[in-house]
């Protein structure tokens, strides 16, 4: 299956695993090498999809002619193998001619695949065989027990040539008896492996080299499997490599890095073709100057490794089948107790959970900036207010990274704010509601108060008395509630008056007072199209203004506080800070001033120079004040 899906070299170097693969894929013969029906009614399948949460079944027959066929298998071709299949020569009868059976064992073979969660291959595992083929599928014929025998430590395309296997066929063909040596006997119970493997899913570059020398690992344009029994098989970016530890065999590791990234390492202990213990290394930080180093033998507690000359440690030691665990955990966020999140918050209690199919956590980690990670441990608030985009993932103790995932919301524990005005269109004074963050408030009017509540869920009451008595009208604030926190204004009062002719405006009278002595004023005169602007100040402030055309008073909470603002335009929604500015009628001055730049420009005298440095400046001043709020006061 992999060949065909991924090629492989076939521990030729001059072969390329990319040119194996368009062969192996339109190849009848590697589509008939594969197990047929048989393999799986009698034994087992060999490949375990991918689950996050229950480990399934290895697929059936159908199930992984499926899978082969839609990763990119030859279906044409598949069919012409179970052509062949159908022969059943597995179950050949071979009654009555004296048929012999010579199996490779004890050399780490691949028997079954583990689909990872992206695709391809996550996970090996390893049983006797000759490196290629499986004792189970090797060992399956129907013949007497007594006539098979098993190769230990031998190669697939070694077998026929290896010494005590030709001394056996000799002996068989000459009618004698084999000759059992210590690696060619009848005992299956010899076949199991001991060894270690190494599971690397990194961008690193890895070679092993044992005590005598001998490399398997990348060369320079090239790839040379150089040290017998040890199986090393590249998948994508993972690469797998089993080295038998028996008969005192030791091994030197070296891992160059080859890109910027992190590699996860797993170290697994077989014994008996059982696993025993697994190491786990995750996220070791790695460059293209990263030197990876460790030792491997059947005594090595594999627990760290040196990476730059640093020791880094394992984060976990699985015992058993833990390992085989390939699926990354899942974390759910909840906010306030909620697995609904929603968008808005007044404050947020933010808590994380994570679960895992086998091996369990190592840990939770999570982030409010986007880049810096913290382990989580307890539940954390978020109070600052704006948006907070949370990240979060988790890790268990295989080495398996869940993908990072987010969770956006805003904070918002600001209560809206109120402007009112008289609309003289509506002949009403009117009420808006305003807010920080919120653009669009929900507001509702009673006839004594208005209340309005923005998206977060903060709420504020604002609570007034007002008249209307032929077209004068008047309103008082009495106070405002915050989140329902009161605070009560001083006595004020919002004063309108309507002087009509013929349904056309004639007079338009605004007034905010605050006590005795502090008021603001606007008087609109038709007959002059002009605002004349009062304000009344303790200790004789006052102040006096003339502008063009209708201005409006607007009278805007803020905070417990009041600020009244004079407009020409109104800026709904828009947050107003304390200070006090003027809009000054600049249009008569620059009409003068340019009757003069016309009557100097043809001298272009000093005077023409400094009216037009006087013309500019009034020019970006008007334009300034076009923009402002004007004549805004604090109370």
């Amino acid at each position: 299956m992999r060949v065909i899906l991924e090629g492989d070299q076939l521990r030729l170097p001059f072969l390329t695993r990319g040119r194996i693969q368009e062969i192996a894929v339109n190849s009848p013969a590697m589509y008939e090498l594969l197990p047929s029906p048989t393999y799986f009614e009698k034994l087992s399948g060999y490949i375990k999809p991918f689950s996050f949460i229950f480990d399934k079944k290895l697929y059936n027959y159908d199930e992984t002619r499926s899978h082969i066929t839609k990763e990119g298998g030859n279906n044409n071709v598949f069919g012409q193998a179970e052509t062949f299949f159908d022969k059943n020569l597995a179950n050949i009868d071979l009654s009555g001619i004296d048929a012999y059976n010579i199996s490779g064992c004890k050399t780490a073979t691949p028997i079954s695949y583990k689909l990872a969660l992206m695709g391809g291959i996550g996970k090996i595992n390893y049983g006797p065989g000759d490196g290629t083929v499986p004792i189970g599928s090797g060992d399956y014929l129907n013949i007497p027990e007594s006539n098979k025998y098993y190769v230990a430590g031998t190669e697939h395309a070694e077998l026929p040539s290896a010494k005590d296997v030709r001394g056996a066929i000799l002996n068989i063909l000459y009618g004698r008896s084999a000759t059992t040596t210590k690696n060619f006997s009848k005992d299956f119970s010899t076949c199991g492996i001991k060894g270690k493997l190494l599971s690397w899913h990194s961008p690193v570059d890895v070679s092993v080299y044992d005590s005598e020398g001998n490399h398997s690992g990348p060369l320079e344009n090239n790839f040379e499997f150089g040290i017998p029994g040890v199986n090393y098989i590249i998948s994508g970016h993972n690469k797998f490599i089993f080295l038998p530890t028996d008969e005192n065999r030791q091994y030197r590791i070296e891992g160059q890095g080859t890109d910027k990234g992190t590699f996860d390492l797993l170290i697994s202990e077989y014994d008996d073709s059982q696993v025993i213990k697994t190491d786990v290394f995750n996220d070791v930080r790695v460059s293209t100057s990263t030197l990876v180093q460790f030792n491997i033998s059947a005594t090595s507690t594999d627990d760290s490794i040196l990476v730059n000359d640093e020791n880094i440690f394992e984060i976990s030691e699985l015992t058993g089948d833990q390992g085989e665990d390939v699926a990354p955990p899942q974390t759910s966020i909840k906010i306030n107790d909620s697995s609904e999140i929603k968008n808005w918050y007044k404050d947020a209690e933010v808590s994380l959970e994570s679960i895992d199919d086998d091996s369990g956590i190592f840990e939770t980690r999570y982030s409010t900036d986007g880049e810096n990670f913290s382990t989580y441990s307890s539940p954390f608030h978020i109070s600052g207010e704006g948006t907070t985009t949370i990240k979060y993932y988790s890790i268990d103790k295989a080495g398996n990274n869940e993908e990072i995932k987010t969770a956006s919301f805003y904070i918002d524990n600001t209560p809206p704010e109120f402007k009112t005005f008289f609309d003289l269109n509506t002949k009403s004074i009117v009420f808006l509601a305003f807010d920080n963050l919120d653009a669009s408030p929900d507001i509702s009017c009673a006839e004594i108060l208005c209340a309005a509540i923005d998206k977060a869920g903060n709420e504020t009451i604002l609570n007034f008395k007002q008249k209307n008595y032929l077209g004068d009208f008047s309103l008082n604030l009495s106070s405002i509630i915050y989140n329902g926190i009161t605070n009560n204004f001083i006595e004020n009062e919002f004063e309108v008056d309507i002087e009509k002719k013929s349904g056309v405006i004639k007079n338009f009278r605004q007034e905010f007072s605050w006590d005795e002595r502090n008021r603001i004023k606007i008087e609109y005169k038709k007959s002059k199209d002009e605002s004349l602007i009062k304000e009344y100040a303790e200790k004789g402030r006052d102040k006096t203004t003339k502008v063009p055309g209708i201005k409006f008073l607007q009278v805007i909470t803020n905070k417990g506080k009041i600020l009244t603002v004079i407009n020409e335009y109104f800026l709904y929604g828009y947050i107003c800070s304390p200070g006090s500015f003027t809009i000054l009628n600049l249009t008569p001055i620059l009409g003068s001033l340019f009757s003069l730049f016309l009557n100097f420009k043809q001298k272009k005298s000093i005077f023409w120079y400094l009216i037009n440095g006087i013309v500019f400046i009034l020019i970006s001043l008007n334009i300034l004040t076009l923009l402002s709020i004007s004549n805004m006061k604090l109370l």
